[in-house]
């Protein structure tokens, strides 16, 4: 990470430990439930104006999210916050990962390892420590900001509803939202709300805005930046050193006491939330199966082959003609390695890049791997028998989809490269999972970076026309997708995935006249390219 990547998780980690700050001020004058509306809709007030209302199952996760991040995470969070001060806070709001961990155990039946497992119990063990800290009193606000460590966990896996929305109008939605919950809340729960608000000093208003603006819309979008440059063992660790500043600004800023239990128990809680982040960051990292170095277009690449079992023989006569692109939609690689090579579970590819660029080879590029499954293209089934399959390690929109990194992403480039050059693949035959099966799938997603690979010359980009040019009719639109190889069996899915690839800040499957533009310009761009690779030379 160069240093001024280090400077901006720095500065970010300072915004979110300084939140804790913000926030003690801020329900010192205010009532917990106020702030946290305040905060809200100031939130909603500088993102809404920029982000359409998001619809169908979207709109159920962000309403969703307004409960277990909005109302849960933070009214809760704030209200414990209101009895304990700012450092404890900082410390016992780090068990999310280790829910999140639990979580993955209880509903997804992932498997832990003996260090993960050490580093709940640390983790859980320090919260007992800190629990007894005299100045805590009573265990409500312990059991408080547990339950908001939790429903942030839960917040983790209903995020996956809300694909294709930018995580700034996820917040803000998802603010607005919540603001009627936690208005009812207050007015069951406390009182005298408008008397605290028209008595409230400064103080109080620079903790709402900060926790607002700095800490939630700047500190989130910088951590974005982060995620989309680099993989996420190298960013998520990072995350650790907000509670430490978190306490120290308690300490010296607040002036709270600096126990030994609180001390103590926040340093076995991190020590266990470490070992619980940093291995669900980069579980499966150790090199699988025989390291071979295999040199390519690109000489600094090497591959490592981990075999799979699940494949078998191209029809006679058949060659690879296409390249699909996947993601892995798994909790981390390893989970989407042991599944490739499991011969019960009858799938697999013939390469799966990792977030760090380590390519596997798992099939041999002349055997049929099984990856494309019920699919068309261009009129044409069994793809697998025709293609050579990349899977690609993300969790997908079911365990948290985030950004491609940049060494994943230079991997993929250079694999594509190669795997294009040496078997002759047209511009138009380089698709994703969601095009030939856009019924059933989504992958590799609106945040993969298609438009790299094409200034790579791998695959289509469209070259817009003049935005003031009538726009084609819908048949002609249809048309255009059917002739760059869409099935249209069911319409609107096959716009959602031309959509999702071709214009990924909004794909609604409606027909509408960019879309019809694009799909005009996608297929203009594949003939021109394809007439220019397929023309004789000398």
């Amino acid at each position: 990470m160069p240093i001024t990547d280090v400077l901006l998780a720095l500065l970010v980690q300072v915004l979110w430990g300084m939140n804790f700050v913000a926030a003690k001020v801020g329900v010192d004058s205010l009532p917990p439930l106020v702030f946290t509306g305040l905060r809200f809709l100031i939130a909603a007030a500088l993102v809404l104006p920029f982000f359409p209302v998001p619809r169908g199952r979207a709109l159920l996760g962000v309403l969703a999210l307004s409960f277990t991040f909005g109302t849960l995470h933070f009214g809760v969070q704030f209200m414990a916050l209101s009895h304990v001060d700012a450092a404890s806070a900082a410390v016992l709001l780090q068990t999310g990962p280790p829910f999140s961990t639990l979580l993955g155990v209880i509903i997804f039946k992932e498997t832990i390892g003996w260090r993960r497992i050490v580093g709940l119990i640390l983790a859980f063990s320090g919260v007992v420590l800190i629990a007894g800290e005299p100045n805590l009193g009573a265990t409500g606000p312990v059991l408080m900001l547990l339950l908001a460590a939790f429903a942030w966990a839960v917040s983790n896996v209903i995020v996956k509803m809300t694909q294709g929305i930018p995580p700034l109008a996820v917040t803000g939605w998802l603010c607005l939202f919540a603001i009627p919950q936690v208005a009812a809340l207050s007015w069951v729960l406390e009182e005298g709300q408008w008397e605290a608000i028209r008595a409230a000093p400064i103080e109080a208003w620079l903790g709402v805005t900060y926790t607002a603006v700095f800490a939630s819309l700047v500190a989130h979008s910088l951590w974005y930046v982060l995620l989309r440059r680099h993989p996420i063992g190298v960013v998520a660790p990072w995350g650790l050193v907000a509670p430490i500043i978190g306490i120290a600004a308690g300490i010296f800023i607040l002036g709270e006491a600096a126990t030994w239990q609180k001390l103590v128990g926040g340093a076995i809680t991190l020590a266990g939330v470490a070992i619980v982040q940093i291995r669900m960051a980069r579980r499966g990292r150790p090199v699988v199966g025989t390291a071979s170095p295999e040199t390519t277009r690109d000489p600094c690449q090497t591959m490592v082959d981990a075999p799979s079992p699940n494949h078998d023989a191209r029809p006679e006569g058949a060659a690879p003609d296409m390249l699909v692109l996947h993601y892995t939609g798994m909790p981390d690689e390893a989970t989407a390695l042991a599944r490739l090579r499991d011969p019960d579970a009858k799938v697999s590819a013939h390469y799966l890049v990792d977030e760090d660029g380590r390519i596997l080879r798992l099939v041999p590029e002349d055997r049929r791997a099984w990856h494309a499954g019920v699919s068309s293209w261009r009129g044409g089934g069994d793809i697998n028998s025709r293609s050579i399959g990349v899977e690609i390690v993300n969790p997908g929109h079911e365990f948290g989809y985030r950004p491609f990194p940049d060494a994943q992403m230079a991997a993929v480039v250079s694999l594509c490269r190669d795997v294009i050059d040496r078997h002759g693949i047209r511009p138009g035959n380089v698709v994703a999972h969601a095009d030939i099966a856009p019924t059933r799938k989504e992958d590799p997603g609106e945040l993969f970076d298609w438009p790299r690979l094409a200034d790579a010359g791998i695959g289509p980009w469209p070259h817009h026309g003049e935005s003031h040019a009538p726009a084609p009719t819908e048949a002609e639109a249809l048309a255009a997708l059917a002739a760059i190889g869409y099935d249209l069996t069911e319409t609107r899915a096959a716009v959602v995935a031309f959509q999702r690839r071709y214009r990924p800040t909004r794909f609604d499957g409606v027909m509408d006249a960019e879309t019809a533009r694009l799909a005009v310009a996608v297929r203009q761009t594949i003939r021109t390219a394809e007439a220019t690779a397929s023309r004789p030379h000398g």
